[in-house]
């Protein structure tokens, strides 16, 4: 039997050649060309069919053998299970069967099926061998009927020599189609050169200007791959190749792809500066290349960056413009407040730190308000020194005790100045004014009087000198005993009489005072001058377990006369 496969190569019949004839159909103009081409392809197409329906044929009788077969089979099976009883000759026609089996396998291509009806037949030998002796008397019947099957299969050889024979036939007209599609190509190659030149001619022009076309667009999209900006055609193939195209695509883009890829590097880097140097002209930041102009212009590149980095260059110019607004703002606060640090006079916001950094922001408010804050420090020294000279010189006008500098100004006038130390040496000028009043009241008085009614004149304020006899850790550090005297004397016999001395309205708490530093240059045997109010009487136990009362004086002011 004729296989499935070469019934379908010989349908195909070459249909890259049927092909060719039908593009040369459809290209060439001619039509008495055209006209015959057709002809040659019926005819060919003619003995395409004839000699499939030759196939189709020797396919049917095939088929009719295998039905043949299929029964000689079955009356093998038959005969087998009769003749077991005989081995031996049923082995020599077992030998025959398969020779028989060998040459129908050689002619179709089913060998594989009929050696699995072998097996099976082997199987039924297998298990008619127990039944052998019972088969022994048809042993007669059985050589009969291999005879007949012997005959039977030199008949059928004989018809498998016939169908070799059709077979052959079959080749040979198939031998002849491909001459004839041979001698239809050969024409149609013939053709193919006739018009050869101009069709190339035209496929590659148009190849050309694809190339072109594709150049342009390799520039402009210059990330993407060359292929991808190529319309192919496959038409172009008998001039061009598609790789050719591409290399020549390549070859045309590469530098203006490079020039491309250089403006846009080149505009973001510039975006980049341009956003960084914010108050800066974008065209003193672009670095232009005259061979870019073939992609883009100056002009046009600067117009790119602008449009890259406007946003954000107007951010950060509105951000500036807030940055120096309060960098002004917390200047003037930090010198109004020049005794604060800078940094707690200072509103920051975390925007900022896109164009300046809170340290460089302090810096910056620092330098604006450091010789502000330096002046501001010596003005208020000043205050702070004229008011302790207004205090100590209560009779003077303040504006005759300050020393006022011009580069104050922008700090605070001179008339500010002269309100400042007024308002704080003020209140310590009028106290001092109405003591000084009541250091001037106070009246010379005999110690004699004193001492006779010191109870008498408590509260009154007298002026005496006094010799200090008495000035240690039992009296404390604000307090002392003293002897006194209506006069001054260098002579210490001149004072007698003892008294007590202190700053506060008792002995007990002027002992407990610790801080008097109007004593300090003050000690036992010195001679004062002191101004004193009477407090009355006051008693005291001796170092001999006795006692003393004497008069006690809350000091007013004492002024040191001699040291002895």
């Amino acid at each position: 039997m004729i296989s499935t496969d070469r019934r379908t190569r010989m349908n195909s019949a070459n249909p890259f050649l049927f092909g060719v004839v039908i593009l040369v159909l459809s290209s060439c103009s001619n039509a008495e060309v055209e006209n015959q081409l057709r002809e040659d392809l019926s005819v060919v197409e003619l003995e395409r069919d004839n000699a499939i329906d030759s196939t189709e044929k020797l396919k049917q009788d095939l088929s009719s053998l295998e039905a043949e077969y299929n029964t000689l089979s079955e009356d093998l099976d038959s005969a087998v299970n009769k003749g077991n009883t005989v081995q031996e000759n049923l082995d020599s026609t077992t030998v025959e069967l398969y020779s028989l089996q060998d040459k129908l396998l050689s002619t179709v291509e089913e060998r594989d099926n009929l050696l699995e009806v072998r097996d099976q037949l082997q199987n039924d030998l297998d298990s008619t061998k127990v039944s052998r002796d019972l088969l022994q008397t048809s042993l007669d019947s059985i050589n009969i009927e291999r005879d007949e099957l012997l005959i039977f299969n030199e008949d059928l050889k004989g018809r498998i020599s016939g169908l070799q024979d059709e077979l052959r036939q079959l080749q040979g007209i198939f031998s002849q189609t491909q001459i004839s599609l041979s001698t239809a190509e050969n024409r149609v190659q013939e053709l193919l050169l006739k018009y050869d030149e101009e069709i190339r001619a035209d496929l590659l022009a148009e190849a050309n200007a694809e190339i072109e076309r594709a150049c342009s667009k390799a520039i402009e999209r210059y990330n993407d791959s060359i292929e991808s900006s190529i319309d192919w055609n496959i038409s172009w193939n008998p001039v061009i190749t598609r790789a050719e195209v591409v290399t020549a695509v390549e070859r045309c883009a590469e530098p203006g792809r490079s020039n491309a890829a250089d403006v846009d590097t080149e505009i973001e880097r510039a975006c980049e500066a341009a956003i960084e140097q914010y108050d800066s002209p974008v065209a003193s930041i672009v670095q232009w290349k005259s061979s870019w102009s073939a992609v883009m212009s100056q002009d046009e590149l600067i117009e790119a960056v602008t449009i890259c980095a406007e946003p954000q260059r107007s951010r950060f110019i509105s951000l500036k413009a807030e940055v120096d607004l309060e960098i002004e703002k917390a200047c003037g606060f930090a010198i109004d407040r020049y005794s604060s640090s800078v940094e707690s006079n200072i509103r920051w916001n975390n925007n900022w730190s896109q164009i300046i950094s809170r340290e460089d922001f302090v810096n910056e408010v620092a330098k604006c308000a450091e010789s502000g804050r330096a002046n501001a420090v010596a003005a208020w020294a000043e205050v702070e020194r004229a008011c302790g000279v207004a205090v100590e010189r209560y009779q003077t006008p303040i504006s005759s005790l300050i020393k006022w500098r011009s580069s104050w100004s922008s700090v605070m006038s001179r008339d500010e100045l002269i309100e400042a130390v007024e308002d704080c040496a003020e209140p310590e000028r009028s106290q001092a004014a109405k003591r000084a009043a009541f250091l001037d009241n106070c009246e010379r008085i005999s110690v004699d009087q004193i001492l006779k009614n010191p109870d008498g004149l408590e509260g009154e304020c007298f002026v005496l000198h006094a010799r200090i006899v008495q000035y240690d850790s039992a009296t404390g550090p604000c307090s002392f005993h003293a002897d006194i005297a209506r006069n001054y004397s260098a002579n210490w016999y001149d004072y007698d009489n003892r008294s007590t001395f202190g700053y506060a309205d008792d002995e007990i708490l002027s002992s407990l005072l610790s801080n008097c530093p109007q004593l300090d240059n003050i000690d036992v045997d010195d001679f004062v001058k002191v101004w004193g109010t009477v407090l009355g009487s006051y008693t005291y136990e001796t170092t001999m377990r006795g006692s003393n009362t004497v008069p006690s004086f809350r000091i007013e002011k004492v002024d040191l006369i001699r040291k002895d």
